[in-house]
C-alpha cells in the first residue's frame, strides 16, 4: 500500500493523466487512496491519485465510517459566480489544509456551487450540481489533478497562510516565505 507524498514530490505538480479503462490498476489505485486516507495521521476529506504517487485522474471523498465516493475523469462543468472561503459550522472562516502539505492551513475563495460530470469506479457516468461543503472538496481534489495546490490559491488571492506550531495553535506565515 502506498503513502501520502508531501511537496515537492513531481506528481503534485504534474497534470494527471486520464484513465483510459477501469482495470485492475485503477481499482489498486483506488484501493491505495483509501488506505493512505484512512491511516494518514491527519484527518482528511479526500485524497487524489497524485498524492499517492500516481499521475491519474483519480480522486476519492469520505462519505462516512469506511465509506468513500469515488471520482474518475471528473471534469467540473460549471460553477457558480457566488464565490466565498467557506464557513465551519461554527460560523468561522473555513480553513482548507492538505495532506501533501502537513500542518498548512488557510482561507481560499472558491465558488460556492459546480456541476460536476465523473465516472464511479464501475465506469458509470454521473453528473452532479454541488453545494458547500461538497463542491470544495471536489474543487480542491480536482485541483490535485491539474497539478495545483491551495496554497496556490492563497498566493494568487493574497490570503493568510497559517502553520501548527510547537504549541499546536496556528500561527499566520509569511506568504514570501513560500515564493523564496
Amino acid at each position: 500500500m502506498k503513502k501520502i507524498v508531501t511537496v515537492p514530490y513531481p506528481t503534485l505538480r504534474q497534470i494527471a493523466e486520464p484513465v483510459t479503462k477501469i482495470d485492475k490498476l485503477v481499482h489498486t489505485i483506488i484501493d491505495d487512496l483509501w488506505y493512505a486516507l484512512e491511516n494518514s495521521q491527519i484527518e482528511g476529506v479526500g485524497i487524489a491519485a497524485p498524492q499517492v504517487g500516481e499521475s491519474k485522474r483519480i480522486f476519492i471523498l469520505r462519505e462516512g465510517k469506511k465509506k468513500y465516493k469515488v471520482f474518475i475523469n471528473p471534469e467540473i462543468l460549471w460553477e457558480s459566480d457566488e464565490k466565498g472561503a467557506g464557513k465551519t459550522r461554527k460560523g468561522d472562516v473555513f480553513l482548507e489544509g492538505c495532506l501533501s502539505i502537513p500542518q498548512m492551513y488557510g482561507p481560499v475563495i472558491r465558488p460556492h456551487e459546480v456541476e460536476i460530470e465523473y465516472l464511479d469506479e464501475r465506469g458509470k457516468k454521473h453528473r452532479n450540481k454541488l453545494t458547500e461543503p461538497i463542491s470544495r472538496y471536489v474543487q480542491h481534489e480536482t485541483d490535485h489533478l491539474n497539478g495545483i495546490l491551495f496554497t496556490d490559491h492563497i498566493l494568487e488571492q493574497k490570503g493568510k497562510l497559517y502553520m501548527v506550531n510547537e504549541s499546536d495553535e496556528l500561527e499566520e506565515i509569511s506568504l514570501e516565505s513560500l515564493i523564496s
